[in-house]
């Protein structure tokens, strides 16, 4: 149900995702909104997106340091939104003791989940207009093309839409 849900709330606000390594398979990686994995080990694009995002959604993240880098350097973008008040870390999570651990969240949620992510969806969302797979909004300019992005890219040639 997590999944699917988080999908429908994904596709309804056409919203980017990146993924923790616990969290690979809570979406689908070749869906446009896909920014892959964060971190070090992960995609630029998606550690990008999230320096630059103004409202981070986080469903059960650690923020450990294989996510964030420096502590005092991660979600900038995120972190001045959250002091004028138009942005900031939602952070969803069932155990308090993983709450504002390491990253500070601005609206903590704690509980399952699912049950909490539920409540998003009938929100009514104000789509970001974007019509190109989200990795290419963060792909920097520099970036080489690699082999695994040529082949990435040409099955994600999807118009992204709000439903």
């Amino acid at each position: 149900m997590g999944p699917k849900l988080l999908a429908k709330l994904v596709h309804e606000g056409n919203i980017p995702v990146t993924t923790t390594l616990q969290g690979l398979g809570a979406f689908d990686e070749t869906d446009g909104k896909s920014l892959h994995m964060l971190g070090m080990h992960g995609s630029a694009y998606a550690n990008i997106a999230m320096q630059q995002a103004d409202v981070i959604i986080a469903l059960g993240a650690r923020f450990d340091d294989r996510v964030t880098g420096k502590f005092d350097t991660f979600a900038p973008a995120t972190r001045a939104a959250a002091l004028q008040g138009r942005g900031g870390i939602i952070h969803f999570e069932i155990q308090p003791k993983n709450v504002n651990k390491v990253v500070q969240a601005s609206i903590p949620i704690l509980g399952d989940v699912v049950t909490n992510m539920a409540s998003l969806v009938p929100v009514r969302w104000s789509p970001l207009e974007v019509s190109v797979p989200w990795a290419l909004v963060f792909l920097p300019p520099s970036a080489p093309k690699l082999p695994h992005h040529k082949k990435w890219l040409s099955i994600s040639t999807v118009m992204l839409r709000s439903v």
